[in-house]
């Protein structure tokens, strides 16, 4: 069968989502791209099904949306958890508490590696992680892969 033949099956059978997408731009976006490509609706959306919060850095935003749509499944992508996040010189601007109270909240919690997953259930107590790798672009980029 061919690939064409394989995608036009696949997207008969694909429910399109409604999906508010929070991320800090750039090569994330890339993402929501790949998402619409296959018939999703992302952006700022009203009545989403779907809120995913790319980035930590967006901590307030995907909290007050989170608020205002809370019948829709939130899913959070945690880049890391570090150690030093939670010493006293950096709490305020991590907010690691705060994040954490906000994964707990959420669906599933995406994370690059197992280190990441197991740092969250160490920590906070956070059974919701799970592997979700995603390419690096501009490391990639620098080092001349493709």
């Amino acid at each position: 069968m061919s690939t064409e033949i394989v995608e036009k099956k696949r997207s008969k059978n694909m429910k399109s989502y409604k999906i508010y997408w929070i991320s800090s731009g750039g090569w994330l976006d890339n993402i929501a791209k790949g998402l619409e490509e296959r018939g999703h609706q992302v952006g700022e959306i009203s009545e989403p099904d779907f809120i995913i919060g790319m980035t930590h850095s967006k901590l307030d935003e995907i909290v007050r949306v989170h608020q205002k749509f809370p019948k829709a499944v939130l899913i959070n992508y945690n880049w890391d958890m570090y150690s030093w996040q939670r010493q006293d010189e950096w709490k305020n601007m991590y907010r690691m508490d705060e994040y954490a109270s906000l994964l707990k909240e959420s669906a599933e919690v995406w994370c690059p590696s197992e280190c990441t997953v197991t740092r969250m259930k160490e920590w906070y107590g956070l059974e919701n992680g799970l592997v979700l790798k995603t390419y690096i672009k501009p490391i990639l980029k620098k080092l001349n892969i493709k």
